[in-house]
């Protein structure tokens, strides 16, 4: 077979509740540039080798209360990325694991609250044997102050523990402002994020316009 893929989705759906089950396999031959994602740079790089690169990941979800004002979504994750012939100290094999809890509370017809809790694990066979343990707890609200305009904010903690970089925690906040427009929609985004490599502030401002289709 030249590069075999498979992949397998089952869900399961009661009243209140959804069980959500997927698992993916894909193997690809490498000859010559290939994009890879440096998660120790945080960048896309272009390296260049031969050899073969496998990819698989399996995840889970459980759903309780998708029908009412209350519910809590249950996942699991896993992914792996292995090469074989390759030369490439850039082309590593490596494993991500995740857990993660998330509730929702509709508090009144125009607001919604967000308790989410986070767990993932990083382990990399790289030239430093990089392992990285994250920790993260995050609320947040979503007001919807006009039937156009939809305001978000959100706060948490973040840990991350790494063998490479070593510890980083700190806060992490976002305010967004979204409005619907006759034919598109403007939003402004400012927020603080936090990486293994530190903490950084953006602003993002989004004008989505929908143009006519020709005739």
């Amino acid at each position: 077979f030249t590069s075999p893929r498979a992949s397998l989705a089952y869900s399961l759906e009661a009243a209140r509740s959804r069980l959500s089950l997927n698992a993916n396999f894909n193997r690809n031959d490498i000859d010559g540039f290939t994009e890879i994602f440096d998660p120790t740079l945080g960048a896309t790089l272009l390296v260049s080798d031969s050899g073969e690169r496998t990819t698989t990941g399996f995840g889970a979800e459980l759903e309780l209360g998708t029908q009412g004002p209350f519910g809590v979504t249950f996942s699991l994750s896993q992914r792996s990325i292995d090469y074989d012939g390759t030369t490439s100290t850039s082309l590593f094999d490596q494993e991500t694991y995740r857990l993660g809890v998330d509730t929702s509370f509709d508090i009144s017809p125009v607001l919604d609250a967000n308790l989410d809790f986070s767990a993932s694990r990083y382990e990399a066979e790289d030239v430093s044997m990089t392992e990285r343990d994250t920790r993260s707890v995050t609320f947040g609200l979503t007001y919807a102050a006009s039937s156009i305009t939809t305001v978000t904010f959100s706060t948490g903690w973040r840990r991350i523990d790494s063998t490479t970089n070593g510890l980083s925690e700190g806060g992490e906040w976002s305010l967004g402002v979204a409005r619907d427009l006759p034919r598109g929609g403007l939003s402004v985004d400012l927020s603080r994020s936090r990486s293994f490599a530190g903490a950084r502030n953006d602003l993002v401002a989004t004008w989505d316009v929908d143009l006519p289709a020709g005739g």
